[in-house]
């Protein structure tokens, strides 16, 4: 079992016969390798991960997708580039800016959001009207609308290329609009109080309620929260500390992609001793 790991400009390997000196072109994805591209789009978030048996998944979009689809197209090879899921963590457009222009390029199969049943933005929200305008057009061409995350399940985003060659492949949704897994099962529970007795100024913002994710192959696990907070901001409600709730939940892990871009915010402490070999 072999997990190459890249992050911005450099390769972190946890086997010693992938590693790549930095600035040289990444090895080619293997059969049984796990590989985990965090990509520099300048700001906001994109991850392109290929799963042991090929299955491909893209985390977020940037701002813009032109440079991300041009990436995704040098990484998968001469083949035709197929993405096998697009998740999208929440309404940001530093997060789903560049989706469209992702899939002008590379074809997506199942698309997921984080759902329109909780606190969505409003209508007048530009990101979030163009991204209903890019799922109409999807739509209009035959493709399918975007499937909502399924908190603490572990079956929606599977490997579809040989699942039964890699068992212990397993991506879990630890968070999402204020649900988290527990840690038991699929069980969860919901960290954030009923919308109608919250404050106007304590209302969940859409990085409060960014998807989370753990992807397991083996004994190697990962995590990524994208834009979850840790601390709250002073004077905010305990219950807006998600990363505290995931930390119980996932317990210690090998790489933790620290949240909201290097922690504009600061990390909850809970959150940071789950990095069991990195950050």
């Amino acid at each position: 079992m072999k997990i190459v790991t890249t992050i911005l400009a450099a390769l972190l390997a946890f086997s010693a016969s992938a590693q790549s000196p930095v600035g040289s072109a990444l090895p080619a994805w293997t059969r049984g390798t796990l590989d985990i591209h965090q990509i520099s789009t300048g700001t906001g978030n994109s991850a392109l991960i290929v799963l042991p048996d090929g299955t491909t998944l893209l985390v977020d979009a940037g701002p813009s997708g032109a440079a991300i689809a041009k990436y995704v197209e040098g990484a998968l090879g001469p083949a035709a580039p197929r993405l096998d899921y697009a998740i999208l963590t929440h309404f940001h457009s530093d997060h789903l800016g560049g989706i469209a222009d992702v899939a002008a390029r590379v074809p997506i199969g199942v698309l997921i959001d984080r759902g329109d049943d909780y606190l969505t933005p409003p209508d007048d929200d530009r990101t979030f009207s163009r991204y209903r305008g890019f799922l109409d057009a999807r739509a209009r061409k035959g493709g399918s609308r975007a499937e909502a995350i399924r908190v603490g399940r572990a079956n929606q985003i599977v490997p579809l290329r040989d699942r039964a060659t890699f068992p212990s492949v397993e991506i879990r949704t630890v968070a999402a609009n204020g649900v988290v897994w527990t840690g038991d099962g699929d069980r969860v529970a919901r960290i954030f109080p009923p919308l109608d007795t919250i404050p106007a100024g304590d209302r969940p913002s859409e990085n409060v309620c960014s998807i989370g994710l753990r992807l397991r192959y083996g004994r190697f696990d990962f995590f990524t929260g994208v834009d979850m907070p840790g601390v709250p901001d002073a004077g905010a409600p305990e219950w807006q500390s998600v990363e505290t709730a995931v930390a119980r939940a996932i317990g210690p892990t090998d790489v933790h992609v620290v949240n909201h871009h290097g922690s504009i915010d600061p990390g909850a402490p809970s959150s940071f001793r789950c990095c069991d070999r990195a950050c």
